[in-house]
């Protein structure tokens, strides 16, 4: 009883000018069952009645029977809630405009404007923080686990420690340049919506260099609306027939390729017509699904790493100063997806033996060998199984492999080193429940694809010798001469690492990179769509 008093003259210190009936009233609503007579329901109802009660009653944003600066910002951070990719409907806003526009208030309707505003602060520091949906419900092959973060009555304890409501806001909102970076094509993209859009034909597709008309302006202004036609502006406002594919507009369409991971040789072409009748509303939930994917991460990713973003085929090596190596890599095909996750690489291996996980051996290798069981040596595969406890090298003439199912099926395969190791001469070790590692690979040509989804989860890198030679550089007594002597050998030779370097398996299918362009994937994987369901955007 005592401790509840003491709260009770704190909380009156703090707010000297409170208005006694308003706090009188505040407590007799927060005492109800029932916080509300209205179909009105607070998402943080439990956490809103504890803060008024510890903090004894106290009103948070009016100053007697005036809204606080602090609400007056907070409800136009509310409006604008789209800016940050989440949604005002969310946030009590359209009952807070009703209660708002009905001058002057009762006190049981700035009571209600009270209650709705605290739930609201909580519920946008809590998406800020965490996001609108967890990945668990709404991407089950994502599992970057971020920390613990503030407790849920964080926001409001900010606030009583006189912090205004837009440093508590941008406090809780993802630290990274790649997220504000987002942020900001995403209002521009807004702006798009608001003033008209953009509209492409079915019948552009067919548009090539040097006709004329209507759909040539339209991929003019398209193109100009999204930035990708610069050299000339005044192109949109030619008439009709004096809009031309000209060199001019096949640079725009070459830029436009290029943000969209096409082929960029600036024609028109199927690809590139479908990307183009993508509508800027779609392109806002894109960009929106990528804010929330930020939102699931640490505050700020570790440093040096290497980011792989799965949807661009691509990988890169980040320090603090930016990218300072960047590759095509080979993803997951569609029923061996690459997960998104993190870890640490640890280990580099220089010949790597390739001991052939399960999965594969059943499936790719066993229907191959019933066929004609001396691919293992072509292949330069060892069979080896289980005796007294122990594995023996087998020779697989020995096997009646016409008996062995994917059942019975209990031997271990594996790939001696050299040219032909599907893993190539580098191998990359980073610890994780999903077998996955980063490698080289002998098939090269496989990265002149524009959608490289062949592995079987692993990524397959472009240059492994130059990421090979990032890793190794500050490793005591292993210069790279030496390293070039054991590539000659077919021997594996481990290196451990000095320092963990961080690893970042990701899944963006819209993100601004370095040179400030807005840059759109496929969604090669459906991630999107599921989130977007789970989301309901």
């Amino acid at each position: 009883m005592l401790r509840f008093f003491i709260l009770l003259s704190i909380s009156g210190l703090m707010n000297a000018h409170a208005d006694e009936p308003f706090t009188a009233g505040l407590k007799a609503r927060l005492l109800r069952k029932s916080l509300f007579k209205e179909n009105v329901k607070l998402i943080n109802e439990p956490g809103v009645r504890q803060y008024y009660l510890k903090n004894g009653f106290t009103p948070i944003w009016y100053i007697s029977d005036s809204l606080s600066q602090n609400a007056l910002t907070l409800l136009e951070r509310l409006r604008q809630a789209r800016q940050d990719g989440l949604r005002p409907r969310e946030y009590h806003i359209s009952i807070l405009n009703q209660l708002l526009s009905r001058a002057p208030q009762e006190i049981q309707e700035r009571i209600n404007i009270e209650l709705l505003l605290t739930d609201s602060f909580m519920s946008y520091t809590d998406h800020l923080l965490h996001g609108r949906t967890r990945p668990a419900i709404a991407d089950p092959e994502w599992h970057i686990k971020r920390p613990a973060g503030p407790p849920p009555e964080w926001p409001l304890d900010q606030l009583s420690g006189s912090k205004p409501v837009t440093e508590i806001l941008d406090e809780a909102a993802p630290q990274e340049a790649a997220y504000y970076r987002l942020k900001t094509a995403l209002k521009r993209y807004l702006e798009i919506r608001d003033s008209g859009g953009w509209s492409w034909p079915k019948e552009g597709r067919f548009l090539k260099f040097g006709d004329r008309g209507k759909n040539v302006q339209k991929l003019s202004k398209l193109l100009h609306l999204t930035g990708d036609l610069i050299e000339e502006p005044k192109i949109v406002s030619r008439g009709d027939e004096e809009c031309v594919f000209d060199s001019l507009v096949g640079n725009g369409l070459r830029n436009f390729q290029l943000r969209h991971g096409l082929a960029p040789d600036g024609t028109m072409n199927a690809p590139t017509s479908k990307a183009l009748g993508v509508s800027v509303n779609e392109r806002i939930i894109q960009i929106e699904l990528n804010m929330e994917r930020w939102r699931w991460l640490s505050r700020k990713l570790n440093r040096p790493a290497l980011i792989v973003n799965v949807p661009e085929f691509n990988l890169k090596v980040w320090d603090e100063k930016g990218s300072l190596l960047a590759m095509r890599v080979v993803v997951g095909q569609q029923l061996r997806r690459t997960p998104a996750f993190e870890g640490s690489i640890k280990t580099v291996v220089i010949n790597p033996k390739w001991v052939v996980p399960d999965r594969i051996a059943v499936e790719d290798l066993l229907p191959a060998i019933k066929r004609d069981f001396l691919v293992l040596k072509r292949k330069k595969i060892r069979l080896y199984g289980w005796k007294n406890a122990r594995l023996v090298e087998l020779s697989p003439k020995a096997i009646n492999w016409q008996n062995i199912t994917p059942d019975t099926f209990d031997f271990q395969l594996v790939q001696d080193p050299g040219p032909e190791n599907v893993q190539g001469r580098f191998k990359f070790v980073f610890p994780n429940l999903f077998g996955i590692y980063i490698h080289d690979t002998p098939a090269k040509t496989l990265f002149e694809q524009k959608a490289r989804t062949f592995s079987s989860g692993c990524i397959r890198v472009e240059n492994a010798e130059a990421l090979a030679e990032y890793l190794l550089k500050n490793v005591e007594g292993k210069n790279w001469e030496q390293i070039n002597k054991n590539l000659e050998k077919p021997i594996p030779l481990e290196i451990s690492l000095t320092s963990n370097i961080s690893v970042y398996l990701f899944y963006w299918t819209a993100w601004v990179d370095e040179d400030n362009l807005l840059q759109f994937r496929d969604d090669i994987y459906g991630r999107d769509t599921l989130l977007r369901s789970v989301l309901a955007y």
